[in-house]
């Protein structure tokens, strides 16, 4: 669907596949068939198919963020990446461009960023 609105430059169709894609990838739980999906969607050579990576690639890192997902994920990130390149590029992409949360909590919780955060409240409100 997603080639076709592309093809014919249908914008309300782009959106609407764009929108079940996201969910259909959100609510796949078996990762070789989120693998697939990943293979496929670089198989596409348009431009505006790189709305569909970005949310495979988002769809991964939250699956990395979950515990439960640490048993199989290595192995089937490991074999993506390998069978496509691209694919492991967006990912460091991604991280480099999306801090990784946990980390950015644990900053905000640090000494420093709370007596910044306590002298900023206390400029504001003298």
């Amino acid at each position: 669907m997603f080639a076709l609105a592309d093809k014919y430059l249908i914008k309300g169709l782009l959106a609407l596949s764009r929108a079940y894609f996201s969910e259909a990838v959100a609510k796949e739980n078996d990762m070789n068939i989120l693998s697939q999906h990943a293979k496929q969607v670089y198989d596409l050579e348009f431009e505006s198919s790189k709305c569909l990576r970005k949310i495979l690639i988002q769809s991964f890192i939250k699956r990395i963020a979950r515990p439960a997902a640490k048993i199989d994920m290595p192995q089937s990130l490991d074999r993506l990446m390998a069978e496509v390149p691209e694919f492991a590029r967006d990912m460091a992409m991604a991280y480099i461009r999306q801090p990784c949360l946990a980390c950015a909590r644990k900053e905000q919780n640090s000494p420093l960023q709370m007596a910044v955060a306590k002298k900023r409240r206390i400029s504001e409100n003298p």
